[in-house]
């Protein structure tokens, strides 16, 4: 089997987008706007902050804020004429980075493994819910019953990190497509091409 022919492929995974349950896009938006653009965007590893951060940059942008984004510790040195700087994985910088950077900036969110540095303006979180609805967007052939409890296995293998379940879909396909219902391996997955997506 080719690789393009994997339907876990990373660009194919890329294209899935945060997918809000527990609030909307305009409340999401509103509470953001109360924090005065100064949040964090909270949880686990591969529960989604990059991706709800990356999507949060065109919505801001619609609302007339000058945005700019950037991945730590690559942080800017010119924000002159930015409103809000989005910055992916701040937790990692030094407190005298964070002390300078919180004082260049007007608005600032970010994404954090802990609460802590900014106020909370979302917990990502994932549940066996979420990951077949996402099985069922990258193979919908897949029965139900198979797709249910699949995704309650790779969910609980891999401690909710959605991220390292697809890359465990991408091996299994990738040895044959019966092994997406076949007993999980589990080993670490290298398939996909690594994206830090929260």
């Amino acid at each position: 089997m080719k690789a393009r022919d994997n339907p876990f492929t990373a660009d194919r995974v890329l294209r899935e987008r945060y997918r809000l349950h527990d609030t909307s896009w305009d409340q999401l938006l509103a509470r953001l706007a109360a924090f005065r653009y100064r949040a964090a965007i909270v949880g686990p590893e591969g529960t989604g902050k990059t991706t709800l951060l990356e999507d949060l940059a065109p919505r801001l942008a619609a609302r007339g804020l000058r945005v700019q984004t950037c991945r730590a510790p690559a942080i800017p040195t010119d924000l002159t004429g930015v409103d809000v700087l989005l910055v992916d994985s701040a937790e990692i910088l030094s407190w005298m980075r964070w002390w300078h950077l919180r004082r260049r900036t007007r608005g600032l969110i970010i994404t954090a493994h802990r609460p802590g540095r900014l106020p909370t303006l979302h917990h990502c979180g994932t549940n066996a819910g979420l990951l077949a609805e996402l099985l069922s967007a990258f193979i919908p052939t897949l029965p139900a019953p198979q797709r249910t409890a699949l995704a309650a296995e790779l969910h609980t293998a891999h401690a909710g990190n959605i991220r390292a379940a697809l890359r465990d879909c991408y091996d299994r396909w990738a040895g044959s497509p019966d092994g997406l219902t076949a007993p999980a391996s589990l080993s670490p997955c290298a398939g996909v091409a690594r994206r830090d997506t929260g």
